[in-house]
């Protein structure tokens, strides 16, 4: 080969190397083009995400409108601008002045960045080149920041509450329509193209400077507020986004990865759904992993098939420790696998097969707790799966207990309920204030989602004690003549020092002063069997089917129950459906149990009919609280039982909102 062909050779080999690395970059290009809609739609969310925490920001200090810091109107601005500085002023109360300044700049600069970045991403939507975007509605209710909302299905329609379209009626056959149609979907394409390329260069690093600057502000001026109104802020954000914005996408977003709580709290909402659109008999395998499957075992009966990622796991009574499952017993501690476990049983008839499917969608629902630890959030315990006892006729729910091997042969399962009975000494005031921020909270995400506990009592309240967490007097301390505390032993030495030393007989014992109690165990709310979805197509069963040794203890557990749902006070000829209404009742019950250091029983002794108990309860045993837990604590109960929110029968994101800021942030203010 000569000189020449083999440099000829050399040079197309230069062009196919620089062909392949061209082809390269064009793949590559390809696909970061093909992955710029989930980029889009990540941003959108975030944008959503963080004008809900503005909004809620401003409305804790009562903030309605925030004036743009570019305005050709300059009176009607600097009015705003004082108007604002005043409620700067007077909400947070900043020791720093240079800070009352940066804030209102910081507002006025963060109603122009919410309205640049709206405005850059309101261009990707499917139909953003035929018809621009529609300018929200304002009114005096309407929320600070509206994100945009096309008027017909777009890339990000699905951030909100999808409603039914009909479905476009199919074109007839020779109207000479499909020539038009086509021309109009290579326009669209062309300019799809044309916005990705946009995107590509200049859009997405601008969007992306936006969202930190408006995340980063945010921070900045949620940190202003006191721990409790940031809390307030958090819960309202949550709840907002749970409610307006679409589950899925929540459940998808690549925020939902930072806020991995809320991601599961979305697919809770959304598993609820797909339940509703499914036969409550088939229970079939989903992508997601929410459903469990199901097939039919020997003895009849459906059982679950071995459980993937996130599924609830099944277990059989040859599984547990001979002996460690007694028969008769709502609820025991087990032995599984060389662990302790809890067991709570669901009962059934023999006559009247279990319901399977919806004990099974409750174990679906507590196997999705364990993503991110958000049983955690619910005040439980993380769930392993469900144990079938057919011989017993009942089904059990298996919790882990995270106790360690040290103490489980040892540990002993105590309600609340006890610990009242036992304990004639209430706990100190500030941790039964912590058990019952607890409790609210609970309850709270669990309605956030939409879930009903149905059996919020006391004996639900459970911890796990074991013999060295005995009542025992606290330990005494005693101020020395120096001044410094010194215990019992060493103080009673000492003085007897100084008396034969001093030969004064008559001196005066120094005061005592009491160390702080030992911290009580976490406590967990359990007592899930009858729990459901707050939806008025899911079946609502009646406590006297599943609950172990409901006859026994049907007094006591009715006393729980609200009024309304009393067999004395409800019309034989209507069957009341349970509602969240009910689980705040039974909430406030346990709240006045905490307060007063009474068990409802104790109180309901002193009376001779329900009717005077249930009327005394608020009138006088409530009136009991003021002195001993505060007015705040007290007017939480109160509302708590009374229903007192302001509300009628209307809708139920009202009462989550409501209960969330006269219950949950009132609730965080007690502290002792």
């Amino acid at each position: 080969m000569s000189g020449l062909e083999i440099f000829g050779a050399v040079g197309v080999s230069l062009q196919l190397a620089k062909a392949a690395t061209t082809c390269l970059s064009t793949v590559l290009e390809i696909r970061r083009v093909a992955s710029l809609s989930r980029e889009q739609n990540d941003a959108h969310f975030t944008l959503i995400v963080e004008a809900y925490k503005f909004e809620k920001w401003c409305s804790a200090l009562g903030i309605q409108e925030v004036p743009k810091g570019n305005t050709t109107n300059q009176q009607p601005r600097k009015a705003q601008q004082l108007t604002l500085r005043g409620t700067v002023q007077t909400q947070l109360r900043l020791e720093n002045p240079m800070l009352e300044g940066w804030t209102v700049v910081a507002l006025q600069d963060m109603g122009e960045k919410f309205a640049s970045a709206t405005k850059i991403l309101s261009q990707y939507g499917a139909n953003s080149t035929a018809e621009p975007e529609p300018k929200p509605e304002h009114s005096s209710n309407s929320s600070l920041l509206q994100p945009p909302k096309p008027k017909t299905s777009s890339m990000w329609g699905k951030f909100r509450r999808k409603e039914q379209q009909p479905s476009p009626s199919p074109t007839p056959p020779g109207t000479g329509h499909s020539s038009v149609s086509d021309l109009s979907t290579q326009s669209r394409g062309t300019a799809s193209v044309m916005l990705r390329g946009k995107w590509v260069t200049s859009d997405k690093s601008k969007v992306e400077e936006l969202l930190k600057s408006i995340e980063k502000t945010n921070e900045l001026l949620v940190s202003l507020l006191d721990p409790a109104a940031q809390a307030q802020v958090g819960r309202q954000t949550d709840m907002a986004i749970l409610d307006r914005v679409d589950h899925e996408t929540i459940a998808e977003s690549g925020t939902a990865s930072s806020r991995p709580d809320l991601g599961a709290m979305a697919r809770i909402k959304l598993w609820q759904m797909q339940e509703q659109k499914r036969d409550h008999a088939a229970m079939t395998d989903s992508d997601d992993g929410l459903s469990i499957r199901t097939a039919v075992s020997g003895n009849g009966m459906e059982k679950q098939q071995p459980p993937g990622t996130g599924r609830v796991h099944p277990y059989q009574i040859r599984d547990f420790r001979r002996g460690s499952l007694p028969h008769g017993e709502y609820r025991t501690l087990a032995m599984l696998e060389d662990k302790q476990v809890l067991v709570e049983w669901k009962h059934y008839s023999q006559n009247q097969p279990i319901r399977l499917g919806q004990t099974l969608r409750l174990g679906g629902l507590v196997g999705l707790l364990n993503r991110s630890q958000l049983y955690e959030r619910f005040m439980t315990l993380p769930c392993q799966g469900l144990v079938d006892d057919s011989d017993n006729s009942r089904i059990g729910i298996v919790f882990s207990t995270n106790e360690s091997n040290k103490t489980k042969l040892t540990t002993r399962l105590k309600s609340l309920q006890k610990l009242i009975n036992d304990e004639e000494t209430p706990l100190p005031v500030g941790q039964r204030f912590e058990l019952a921020k607890s409790l609210v909270a609970a309850v709270h995400h669990l309605h956030s989602v939409d879930w009903l506990h149905k059996s919020i009592r006391s004996d639900n309240v459970v911890s796990f004690w074991t013999p060295d967490m005995r009542s025992r007097p606290a330990a005494q301390t005693s101020i020395s003549t120096t001044g410094v505390s010194v215990p019992s032993t060493v103080r009673e030495h000492s003085q007897e020092d100084v008396d034969v030393q001093t030969h004064d007989v008559h001196q005066a014992p120094l005061p005592t002063v009491p160390t702080a109690p030992p911290p009580m165990p976490p406590f967990y709310l359990v007592g899930w069997d009858l729990s459901r979805p707050d939806h008025p197509m899911e079946l609502s069963e009646t406590v006297s089917i599943s609950t172990a040794g409901y006859q026994s203890r049907r007094d006591t557990i009715q006393m729980y129950s609200h009024p309304s749902m009393h067999p004395s006070q409800a019309d034989p000829s209507q069957k009341l459906r349970y509602r969240a209404e009910f689980d705040i009742y039974s909430l406030g019950l346990v709240l006045l149990e905490i307060g007063l250091w009474r068990t409802l029983a104790m109180l309901r002794g002193k009376c001779k009919t329900d009717s005077e108990f249930r009327a005394r309860l608020v009138s006088e045993y409530c009136d009991r609280l003021p002195p001993k837990m505060g007015e705040i604590y007290w007017d939480v109960v109160r509302r708590c039982l009374s229903n007192d929110f302001g509300l009628g029968a209307g809708d139920g994101f009202d009462l989550k909102m409501a209960f969330e800021s006269l219950v949950v942030s009132q609730l965080d203010k007690c502290r002792a």
